[in-house]
């Protein structure tokens, strides 16, 4: 361990659960020598496209609150759509404000998409750089692959379709997010049974290391279309609950 004034400690443990996203637990587990091939790789994010929508007022004859319409993913439907308003930007604080009703209602679109885990996909140590510590930092490698193009377009064209269907119109046309922005990254310690793939065991221990687990977004071997917060802490309890089933 080292402090902040940059002071060195050994610390042993008979468990240790590393729990520090998906690209500082590999970082460290690269920077330990581990010698399994998947630490790093296979990394996945959620595709993000964003576009503004706004709509008249005068074609409601109903009193219009905020709006909160959600289109989940399916098996066959690789992403999901929500729809937030009216006033994008205070949605989330609406309730703590009193506003004059506007003539024009804006609305945010976002789709989240499911992407396929690939090897070249990765974090890795870069060698020319380091952290104040001295400690090597990372350099990311990301694409989407044409499966993923194909998830991403076939997004697009269902918020522009929703819009149509709804009387919407598009005043920002549907855009997708640079990767990165969404900090729904995954996959970089990924669970799995075969250690040539995988980091770590189903209960997120690291192949062949005894004691040494991993309990965040780096275990899901891919995410789904929505936020993967809820399915991370189910992991972690479900890991917790495996160590101490063994002690």
């Amino acid at each position: 361990m080292i402090t902040s004034d940059h002071k060195t400690y050994n610390i042993q443990a008979k468990t240790v659960i590393l729990s520090a996203s998906a690209f500082e637990t590999p970082r460290i587990l690269l920077n330990s020598d581990i010698p399994l091939e998947a630490i790093g790789k296979y990394l996945v994010n959620q595709p993000t496209v964003v576009a503004s929508a706004k709509v008249k007022r005068k074609l409601f004859g109903e009193v219009l609150g905020n709006a909160s319409i959600m289109i989940p993913s399916t098996a066959d439907r690789k992403y999901m759509i929500f729809l937030l308003g009216t006033d994008p930007l205070d949605y989330w604080w609406y309730h703590y404000k009193e506003k004059r009703l506007q003539n024009e209602l804006r609305l945010k679109y976002f789709g989240l998409a499911t992407i396929e885990p690939r090897f070249e996909n990765q974090v890795r140590l870069d060698p020319d750089r380091r952290d104040s510590y001295g400690v090597p930092l990372l350099s990311v490698q990301f694409s989407y692959s044409e499966q993923d193009k194909a998830v991403i377009r076939e997004l697009t064209a269902s918020i522009r379709a929703s819009a149509t269907a709804m009387g919407l119109e598009l005043y920002d046309n549907p855009s997708l997010l640079p990767p990165g922005l969404d900090n729904h990254e995954a996959g970089t310690c990924r669970m799995g049974d075969n250690p040539a793939t995988s980091a770590t065991n189903r209960y997120g221990q690291i192949h062949g290391v005894p004691g040494l687990y991993v309990a965040d977004n780096s275990a899901q071997p891919l995410t789904g279309a929505a936020n993967p917060t809820l399915t991370t802490v189910a992991l972690a309890i479900r890991t917790v609950d495996h160590i101490l089933e063994q002690t």
